[in-house]
């Protein structure tokens, strides 16, 4: 998996936390400028976190507390220097035990790190699975705890910065000397850095403790009197100016940091709805049972700061009749923008002429949907409450809408989820197509199959094993080849030309990188649970990705294309948009599968009545999202529909062709298909196969399929 972005759109107990739930194993790095931070993962906990400045900070709390020398200070420093390595990994090279006490004090690293990274507001991060060495004495830190106590020392970092002006104040002394029988070490460590009028960053990095500690040590002092400050021009006008914006931007803080730690619905509308009130006169909380109202509480601030709520009972309209509410549920996604004569909330509220709103769903009660409503009115320019709104509806992710079978059916009736003042466009390419990106965005990779798994990771461990035994096996699922491709052009492992073919995937990650690979996707699961009933389709999926995947490769070593195997990679992937489907909408998928068997309908045409996309624009995204090769998202995005592509590319006739035998030959009854005349005719004209030869690739494939034992 790669997990990477802008910090500005992250705030860094969110990455902590989503790289805890996934159970990663791998190394989170995040530059600045000259600032470079990694924190390391095992099963989704901290295993050690790393920086220059922290490291600085654990050799001076090594020397305050005497464990060395300054001539050995000097030599860990040079060594440091020469070999670009951790202080702990340094120690390890040293065969220096690590005993409690310094064990103690590298966790001051750790934690030294973490505090910087969370202060961090701009640059970039970059997540990649790679198995690392862990000490197996040092303890793993719980993600949320960490993130927790983080982001409680990085709030009181910030009021303390504004109430010492800036941290490039500088420190002077005090008019009256302090009684140094009256001081603790670290105080007197201020003190005697401000004989040389440095800032307070300065005296924080060079104080031999922790910086969240000696920042307090600084503001007590000063408090005390004990330390001037003289603070520069620039923060003492920055101090003036924002003063009114100090009270909003801690409300939001307050309201950011209840609904991120709050593992409930009510408690996140509670925190959502507190904020509100403060800077919103009218607020609706709206509770659906699938597209029936059942409940609107009106929430309304008057002009003397009172109060007043109300659940109102006037007759409620479907919510399918509102077309930015719907489109919010089945989406999961907030709405902000200009207000709109809205069917569910003109009848409850006045609505201004020109104004904002905002739809943000909640969350799921038991399979009651809550969804807040807020009307703003006022200035639109600058930083306001309505912008720290915004910021606060992105902590409510997709996810947290169950979407159910009746909703999404709706999306093809009346209402149909279009934006307010939006024109109305195809099923490909309505406003069920947000719905749909948002599940595209939450596959960073697909699960390999387990029992495949095991198989790898055998062959894997013999010295002298056989690249063609490695393909033919890998080979055999399609989420394991689009992943290892997908890697093996990622700018961790890229190379100067493009990885199109599971061959050259595979020699250019190397064995012991694939083998690293397939640990960390062997701890999902491929198939949905037995219970849900869709064992059997995902079988079925798989079964079809395989054969489709073999009789391209076949075909195109007849045709004598250049890449036999970039074309089996082609059938592997081509139906990938499905697996999207049924991974997240697993009952769309099966009511999908259903109609085109009952019907014999065609699949594309009620995919996009039922999700107002089809399979095969689903997998392009995905490809697409993935950074995969032209060529293969070409294969993804036409097998249906080969006469528009480029006469240049032969590899998705090949694949749709494959695609079409794949169905026609299958050893499965259920994977049998039968395509209409005009179209199998012009892929056969297209590749100008003869008879003899469509003769000669039945024969083929049948023997294939059937010694073919991947269907164990």
């Amino acid at each position: 998996m790669i997990f990477k972005g802008d910090l500005s759109r992250y705030h860094p107990a969110d990455i902590l936390m989503f790289l805890s739930h996934l159970n990663s194993n791998g190394i989170l790095s995040i530059i600045h400028n000259d600032l470079a931070i990694t924190v390391s993962f095992k099963n989704g906990k901290v295993a050690d976190a790393y920086s220059a400045r922290a490291d600085e900070k654990v050799l001076r709390i090594f020397f305050f507390r005497k464990f060395i020398n300054e001539s050995q200070l000097k030599r860990l420093n040079q060594l440091k220097q020469e070999t670009g390595m951790s202080i702990s990994l340094i120690l390890d090279e040293l065969k220096i035990k690590k005993t409690a006490a310094i064990r103690e004090i590298l966790e001051c690293g750790i934690r030294e790190t973490l505090l910087e990274y969370f202060l961090l507001e701009k640059g970039n991060f970059n997540f990649t699975d790679v198995v690392i060495d862990v000490d197996p004495e040092a303890p793993l830190y719980d993600c949320q705890s960490v993130a927790l106590a983080t982001a409680t020392q990085m709030d009181e970092w910030r009021e303390i910065e504004k109430n010492l002006f800036s941290l490039e104040s500088r420190i002077y002394p005090a008019t009256a000397t302090p009684d140094e029988n009256m001081l603790t070490a670290m105080e007197k460590a201020v003190i005697g850095m401000a004989d040389h009028n440095r800032s307070i960053r300065n005296v924080v990095q060079l104080m031999p403790c922790l910086s969240h500690t000696g920042l307090k040590v600084v503001q007590d002092l000063y408090n005390r009197n004990l330390i001037r400050l003289i603070p520069p021009v620039e923060a003492i006008l920055e101090q003036s100016d924002e003063a009114t914006q100090d009270e909003l931007f801690l409300e939001f803080k307050r309201a950011f940091k209840k609904i991120l730690f709050s593992n409930d619905t009510e408690s996140r509308l509670s925190a959502l709805t507190a904020y509100c009130k403060n800077y919103f006169e009218e607020i609706l909380t709206f509770k659906f049972r699938e597209l029936e109202v059942l409940e609107c509480s009106h929430l309304k601030v008057e002009k003397d700061g009172a109060v007043r709520q109300e659940t109102m009972q006037s007759p409620y309209v479907r919510m399918d009749r509102d077309a930015a509410f719907h489109t919010v549920y089945r989406s999961g996604i907030s709405y902000l923008g200009n207000t709109y004569d809205s069917p569910l909330v003109k009848d409850l509220i006045d609505l201004p002429d020109n104004g904002e709103c905002a739809i943000i769903p909640v969350g799921m009660h038991q399979d009651i949907a809550v969804m807040l409503y807020v009307v703003h009115v006022g200035q639109k320019n600058g930083l306001g409450a309505f912008h720290y709104l915004e910021l606060l509806s992105w902590l409510f992710s997709p996810s947290a809408m169950k979407l159910s079978e009746n909703t999404l059916a709706a999306g093809s009736g009346e209402g149909g989820g279009r934006q307010p003042g939006a024109a109305a466009k195809s099923p490909s390419q309505g406003a069920d197509r947000s719905a749909i990106l948002q599940l595209v965005e939450k596959i960073e990779e697909l699960p390999p199959m387990p029992a495949l798994v095991f198989r790898i990771l055998d062959l894997l461990a013999n010295p002298d094993f056989s690249m063609e035994d490695l393909e033919r096996l890998i080979g055999r699922d399609q989420s394991l080849v689009a992943n290892l491709i997908k890697v093996s052009n990622s700018v961790l492992y890229g190379g100067v030309g493009t990885v199109h073919s599971l061959r050259d995937a595979l020699t250019r990650l190397g064995s012991r990188t694939i083998k690293s690979l397939v640990l960390i996707h062997s701890t999902r699961t491929f198939f949905p649970e037995a219970k849900s009933g869709l064992g059997s389709s995902s079988r079925l999926l798989w079964h079809h990705s395989v054969e489709c995947g073999l009789a391209s490769q076949h075909l195109a070593g007849m045709l004598r294309h250049s890449d036999p195997s970039e074309a089996f990679v082609g059938g592997i992937l081509h139906d990938i948009g499905k697996l999207v489907v049924l991974l997240q909408l697993p009952e769309k998928y099966r009511r999908i599968q259903a109609i085109c068997h009952a019907e014999n309908a065609d699949e594309l045409e009620i995919e996009s009545k039922i999700l107002g996309s089809d399979h095969a624009a689903i997998g392009e995204m995905l490809m697409k999202k993935w950074k995969m090769p032209a060529n293969l998202r070409e294969c993804v995005q036409f097998h249906h529909q080969v006469r528009i592509v480029n006469t240049e590319n032969l590899l998705v006739p090949i694949v749709a062709c494959g695609n079409w035998l794949s169905h026609i030959h299958s050893e499965h009854a259920e994977i049998r298909k039968v395509k209409p005349p005009e179209e199998t005719d012009f892929l056969v004209e297209r590749l100008r196969l003869t008879p003899q030869q469509m003769e000669t690739l039945g024969k083929e494939l049948k023997e294939s399929f059937q010694n073919n034992n991947v269907f164990d």
